[in-house]
């Protein structure tokens, strides 16, 4: 019986072991993902780069005109928008991964009136870096470059418990 119990205390402290501490490590050390950076051009043929906007908080959107849950929440997007563009620490960014091309997106765009920045991921390059699988898919990104994070589909980003946190997020809260 004693030989057993000492047996099996050996095998569970040899597969604590090697499993790594069952994740315990990666709890204590959680890792920081950096954001990959990208250049893509906007609906205004400029030519914009994830570095230009170190020192923000980044919402960084991937998206299509043709997507049912993108559509639906792009209003909700222009309201958080709207309500801290004036942020010097904040911006938007929705890449259109539409293979339609400039036009389609613009006209878009025009329609559903949204202000912030629309770049334009044709080929779905950056999308793939990101690890996209659905869309609509988020990814924050705070000023220090790091992805801190991600949300795959449609949400209301206007919602009460959103605006709290994008508040509480540009105070430093």
């Amino acid at each position: 019986m004693k030989l057993r119990f000492i047996a099996t205390s050996i095998i569970l402290i040899l597969l604590l072991i090697i499993s790594g501490g069952v994740g315990i490590s990666s709890a204590e050390k959680e890792e920081k993902i950096a954001a990959q950076d990208f250049a893509l051009m906007t609906l205004d043929k400029k030519k914009l780069s994830l570095k230009d906007f170190r020192g923000k908080y980044v919402f960084l959107n991937f998206w299509a005109t043709w997507c049912g849950p993108c559509i639906d929440e792009m209003p909700s997007m222009e309201r958080l928008y709207q309500k801290f563009k004036s942020r010097k620490n904040f911006v938007m960014l929705a890449v259109s991964i539409d293979k339609g091309g400039h036009e389609l997106v613009k006209r878009f765009v025009a329609e559903n009136k949204l202000t912030f920045t629309v770049l334009l991921d044709r080929d779905s390059e950056v999308a793939t870096v990101y690890g996209v699988m659905g869309i609509p898919s988020t990814y924050l990104i705070d000023a220090d470059g790091f992805i801190i994070n991600r949300a795959v589909g449609a949400r209301d980003w206007s919602s009460k418990d959103s605006l709290k946190f994008f508040e509480m997020l540009l105070e430093g809260k």
